[in-house]
């Protein structure tokens, strides 16, 4: 069973992350949570409250860029942060090719006298991005755009 986590990579231009993950849910987790170490000290976080985050995508790869471009939105846009996240990963009922992330993801209210920005994320790519296994080994690549 393959363990758990992330490391970032090395870009010239942008920043990497690679995640390992003994399931698919786990793999989007670890994800967001490459993410979120990547723009702040996730420990400075509190849970103060829960959002509902529903994302709809045709495949794997679309669903991790969706899923993270959502979190990286409600950050920018709306000055959520999020410690952690609860996940679901299901198809769409009558529409198989479809996929549906839910999340009920944990945080608070961006405080910049509380939580400093480590690294700027501009965006996610879809760059190289792949994900892949099955089973209890899975991996993904994910390239910021910083």
């Amino acid at each position: 069973m393959r363990e758990a986590g992330f490391k970032v990579l090395d870009h010239p231009a942008d920043m990497g992350i690679s995640v390992t993950a003994p399931s698919l849910i786990e793999l989007y987790r670890q994800a967001f949570l490459g993410l979120v170490n990547t723009l702040l000290d996730n420990d400075a976080i509190e849970e103060i409250f829960e959002d509902e985050i529903v994302v709809d995508s045709l495949d794997r790869e679309h669903l991790m860029f969706d899923w993270l471009s959502e979190i990286l939105f409600q950050f920018d846009c709306e000055g959520r942060i999020y410690r952690d996240v609860e996940l679901e990963i299901d198809a769409l009922e009558g529409d198989q090719s479809t996929l549906r992330l839910r999340a009920r993801a944990r945080g608070q209210e961006f405080d910049a006298s509380i939580h400093q920005i480590k690294t700027y994320v501009k965006a996610i790519t879809l760059h190289q991005l792949s994900v892949k296994g099955d089973g209890d080994d899975f991996e993904a690549t994910i390239y910021l755009d910083i």
